[in-house]
Order: C-alpha cells, then structure tokens, then sequence
C-alpha cells in the first residue's frame, strides 16, 4: 500500500512539475489517535516511516526535494497570501 500511495504523490508532484514535496512530521501520531477501536488498530499499524522512506527515495530519483514540516498551523495558512486563517 506504501508503494502505491507513494508512487501516486511523486506522479502528481511530477505531473504539477513541484519541485518540493512537503510531508508532516509525524513524530508521536500515535499518541493522538483517539477514533473508534477499527480505525486506530489500522492507523496504528500503519508504516509512517516506511511511507516517508517511499517518498523520498522515489522523489529524489525524479530529482524533487522533500521537506518535512511541523503540522501546527499548517491548515491555517491561506495558500494565496500565506496568511492565517
């Protein structure tokens, strides 16, 4: 599943001709998951360090960067004028 989902977010980058790919930091994710006992059995097997490795290799083979960042705020910020929302 890592290598489809990863393989579709390079395709995109490259099709949009991104040159950064930008991921979350998702240190301590688990901590935080709180849904029903279904959902957070999935999201807490899930490989997060597996996906990022995925993405960055194959972004980097495609010559993209990818940048991690914090997740505060980042769906506060307009992407027109970088202003908080």
């Amino acid at each position: 599943m890592n290598h489809k989902i990863s393989r579709a977010i390079v395709d995109m980058a490259e099709k949009y001709d991104a040159q950064v790919i930008v991921i979350e930091k998702l240190d301590g994710i688990r901590e935080h998951i709180d849904w029903s006992k279904k959902m957070n059995w999935k999201l807490y097997n899930w490989g997060f360090r597996q996906l990022k490795n995925f993405i960055e290799y194959k972004a980097h083979s495609k010559s993209i960067a990818v940048r991690r960042v914090y997740p505060q705020y980042t769906s506060q910020v307009c992407m027109d004028c970088l202003g908080k929302n």
